[in-house]
């Protein structure tokens, strides 16, 4: 005998979903948001308690086909289009779809344009490190370049910081991966194999053609949220718990925090030991000025 079975769609943030809890019991279920943006994400759920013997829950699209299995599924990849979505319950063969969601192609939104021109090009920390009194604020020179510019739905963007007495050695490169989803903007942190190969690259960003995606290292938990402070006119972000590992002797995680103003940017980073004690960072931020700005087409 063929079952009828109401589909639940949420478009919601990354703190909705962790915030979302326990999805049975709810009693009718239907399409919550009709329309949202490739690399959103929307939930697919099913009231358990309609049917608890239930062994297995698969859900598909009729665009990308199987989207995965389980009573609530978060899903950040559906292709742009109109999607009906199907649940199979127990390998039956019998479906039901909810309303259609209507998933747009992503746009780029003028916030993270700004962003990302505010934090591309050359600055230096020069400034700070005459007048401070803190050890840790040294004359850092720091270049931030979008390589990848044809990527459409992510800005990439190479890293190089250097003392200033020594810019030929760099002693961090990294690859940011800045992107907005759910109206959040956020960004992930990359490590670079044979990163050697690529000092000075931010002269020529069409080396990083070259490069594979393959060739990047997440450093997971250590991307930052990103959010506009209209009152400052700027932009505040900052790391989430307690998850971004150091890999250094005797500090167990770091945070990070940064204002991003159209000339100036703020970093603070800090290390902790297991005890939750700052052992590793200066007491106020680092303090960089924009010397040169580069272009993000």
């Amino acid at each position: 005998m063929c079952r009828k079975y109401f589909l639940l769609l949420f478009f919601t943030s990354v703190i909705g979903l962790q915030s979302f809890g326990n999805i049975g019991g709810v009693e009718s279920l239907s399409v919550s948001q009709t329309c949202c943006m490739v690399g959103d994400t929307v939930w697919l759920a099913y009231d358990a308690d309609l049917y608890k013997k239930a062994e297995s829950v698969k859900w598909f699209s009729s665009i990308n086909g199987t989207l995965g299995g389980g009573v609530s599924l978060a899903v950040n990849d559906l292709s742009a289009g109109m999607h009906k979505i199907w649940v199979e319950i127990d390998d039956s063969t019998c479906y039901e779809y909810s309303d259609s969601i209507l998933i747009k192609p992503y746009r780029p939104s003028d916030s993270i344009k700004k962003l990302v021109q505010w934090m591309t090009g050359y600055f230096s920390s020069q400034a700070q490190a005459d007048t401070s009194t803190d050890k840790y604020h040294v004359d850092v020179r720091l270049r931030m370049r979008r390589i990848w510019p044809d990527s459409s739905r992510n800005f990439w963007i190479y890293v190089e910081q250097a003392y200033a007495e020594d810019t030929a050695q760099p002693y961090r490169q990294r690859v940011y991966k800045v992107y907005e989803a759910n109206g959040q903007i956020k960004d992930e942190v990359y490590k670079i194999a044979g990163d050697s190969l690529f000092v000075y690259a931010w002269q020529y960003p069409e080396k990083f053609n070259n490069l594979s995606k393959n060739d990047l290292e997440l450093k997971p938990c250590c991307g930052m949220y990103f959010d506009w402070d209209p009152q400052n006119h700027l932009f505040i972000a900052n790391t989430s718990g307690q998850k971004c590992r150091a890999g250094i002797p005797g500090v167990s995680y770091i945070t990070s925090e940064s204002k991003i103003l159209p000339n100036q940017f703020t970093s603070w980073d800090l290390g902790y030991n297991k005890k939750g004690e700052v052992v590793m960072g200066p007491h106020s931020p680092y303090i960089f000025e924009k010397r040169y700005n580069y272009s993000i087409e």
